[in-house]
């Protein structure tokens, strides 16, 4: 986090305390990380706060609402820091979470005040937002068009590529009965070799394995090629 990203989130809590002391907080918990302290050992700050210097800043951000009111003071002497450290969470910093900025903006932006600045300015502006408008919806019809174009000049290749799909379907089936059948003929070999030929049962299957390869290398389903 930022000092400037610091000082706006201060005011978003709207805590009471001077734009001097958040400044001071933040330049009091911003120190330079290791790695930064190792390209220069003189860094002391980075500019950047961390989570672990953010807490810290939000700690002292507290004693110095302690600071504000005389309650406060007391409270810091009688070492009441917790507390207004937990006040500060619950009341400031999560009803940050709940606020609709966007509706506050919103509002804002409705209000006499901004409509007294803008009145000046709305025939322009309501000029540029028309040419926007038919700007967009001029490229929008022109992106249907050519997409309509595509997909004509596309027909024949649309239906090559469903040809193409259908034979890798084919191809992926034909495959599949290929592995079944070469696993159904290894299970034979081999429960037949055991059963028949104990002691040289262990090798049917890479007997028969060895001989189908040198017999039929391309597999043995594999059609031949046409003329």
């Amino acid at each position: 986090m930022s000092q400037r990203e610091w000082v706006q989130f201060v005011k978003d809590m709207k805590l009471p305390i001077p734009i001097t002391e958040i400044n001071d907080v933040f330049r009091r918990v911003d120190r330079a990380d290791k790695e930064e302290r190792e390209k220069n050992p003189k860094a002391k700050n980075d500019k950047q706060m961390v989570l672990a210097e953010f807490l810290e800043a939000l700690t002292r951000a507290a004693v110095k609402w302690m600071n504000v009111s005389k309650i406060g003071k007391q409270d810091y002497k009688d070492g009441k820091t917790g507390e207004w450290f937990e006040r500060l969470i619950d009341e400031y910093v999560l009803p940050l979470g709940e606020r609709d900025v966007m509706k506050e903006w919103r509002e804002h932006l409705a209000s006499a005040a901004m409509d007294e600045v803008l009145a000046p300015f709305k025939p322009k502006l309501q000029e540029k937002f028309a040419e926007i408008v038919a700007r967009t919806r001029a490229s929008g019809d022109q992106g249907k068009k050519d997409s309509a174009l595509e997909g004509k000049k596309g027909g024949p290749a649309k239906a090559q590529t469903q040809k193409g799909k259908a034979f890798e379907g084919k191809v992926r089936r034909r495959g599949r009965v290929e592995r079944a059948a070469a696993a159904l003929l290894l299970g034979i070999a081999d429960v037949a070799g055991k059963y028949y030929i104990p002691k040289l049962g262990a090798f049917i299957v890479y007997s028969l394995m060895i001989a189908i390869l040198i017999w039929r290398p391309q597999g043995l389903f594999v059609r031949k090629a046409g003329k």
